[in-house]
């Protein structure tokens, strides 16, 4: 396209420009760009190139597109293909990535991320996992936009490094021995909470797993726990406050062994609800009085808490009762491949990366066997 010369130049003498039509991939109609005035007709010519250049690079991409609407399709994309639950935790997630909104996707750039990462440190009532969550949110935006709409986001995605924390330390995990739960549970005069904790103790379900399991789930004659769904926390249209789901992952869905003093309380709990003509096989074990709904976390909690200053043991979350699980387990020699079935983990690292701790040290089992090894031949010389 030619350069023109302008016949009112600005104050410090520019006067060259150029004018060129093109189209993107917002429209089939061509579009007129006419450029800022430059001082010489080479400096013109060489700000066209770069524009062409930039054009064929953009061709197509939708380069009028804000972060909202990217986002907006983003989410409605996520509907198909992600858990009810993990949609529900977008909202959240939002409001703390909602300065990024207003920019155009071509124009993001490194200054965008560094001035958002540092409001984010500023804020001491996050964690740092959850902030680390938020920027994988915020990255899975951008592949989304990187994979449908072309946008190149590489130059700033390869410098969008972890939130860190040099000074964190990291949390001790907590759990009961089973001297502990004992002294827990000994308060205990319900059946149904009775069960409801030692499932979560002898079983290691997670909480949503243990909030909906369902009577058809327990064979008391084989002694087998099946894990099928879970029931999560959510205000429903319906009136319902959950929602049920499935487990966590494919290797959540799995079959428990219960121990015989589990499936002695259970078959107890079961033989009363018969005598008060409340059983049914499609009632949640661990549910309200006529068995419709699982029980609320807010009573769950209360009645941990309520146990917790009445038997004088300390205080653990819910989660930690899963620990102890995995605690049991490993301190009675059950090896990794085992706990990682027994707790439903999708890959045994999982289980090493959480619990490796409490596995006693691969290399004094080494050296047990090199003293072994010695004792035998010390023994026949």
């Amino acid at each position: 396209m030619p350069v023109y010369q302008s016949k009112s130049p600005t104050a410090d003498g520019k006067s060259y420009f150029f004018k060129t039509t093109y189209i993107t991939a917002d429209s089939d109609e061509p579009k007129v760009r006419v450029s800022k005035k430059y001082r010489t007709r080479e400096e013109a010519i060489r700000g066209e190139q770069e524009f062409i250049i930039n054009i064929e690079k953009y061709k197509d991409v939708p380069v009028y597109m804000t972060f909202q609407e990217l986002y907006d399709k983003f989410i409605e994309d996520r509907k198909s293909c992600v858990k009810f639950t993990t949609l529900e935790t977008y909202p959240n997630m939002y409001k703390y990535i909602k300065q990024f909104m207003k920019i155009k996707c071509v124009d993001y750039n490194i200054e965008h991320f560094l001035q958002w990462k540092k409001k984010m440190y500023s804020k001491k009532n996050i964690s740092l996992r959850y902030k680390n969550d938020i920027l994988k949110h915020w990255k899975s935006i951008l592949n989304f936009g990187s994979r449908i709409y072309n946008f190149d986001f590489t130059p700033v995605y390869r410098k969008m490094d972890k939130f860190k924390d040099p000074n964190a330390r990291k949390k001790e995990m907590q759990f009961y021995t089973l001297t502990e739960f004992n002294q827990f549970i000994s308060v205990e005069d319900d059946i149904r909470w009775k069960c409801y904790f030692q499932t979560l103790y002898y079983c290691g379900l997670r909480c949503g797993e243990s909030r909906g399991l369902k009577w058809r789930d327990i064979n008391l004659d084989k002694n087998i726990l099946s894990v099928k769904r879970q029931a999560i926390s959510s205000k429903q249209e319906n009136g319902l406050n959950y929602v049920l789901a499935d487990p966590k992952t494919r290797k959540s869905i799995r079959d428990i062994p219960i121990c015989s003093t589990l499936s002695k309380s259970l078959s107890e709990y079961r033989n009363q609800l018969i005598k008060n003509n409340r059983y049914n096989i499609e009632h949640f074990v661990f549910g309200n009085d006529d068995g419709s709904n699982p029980l609320s976390e807010h009573l769950i909690l209360k009645r941990k808490k309520r146990n917790v200053e009445m038997s004088g043991v300390k205080y653990i979350r819910t989660h930690d009762f899963r620990h102890s699980c995995a605690s049991l387990l490993i301190n009675s020699g059950a090896n990794v491949t085992m706990v990682a079935k027994y707790l439903g983990h999708s890959e045994i690292d999982e289980t090493l990366n959480t619990y490796s701790h409490m596995f006693p040290s691969a290399l004094n089992n080494v050296i047990s066997i090199i003293n072994d090894l010695n004792n035998k031949k010390s023994t026949k010389l």
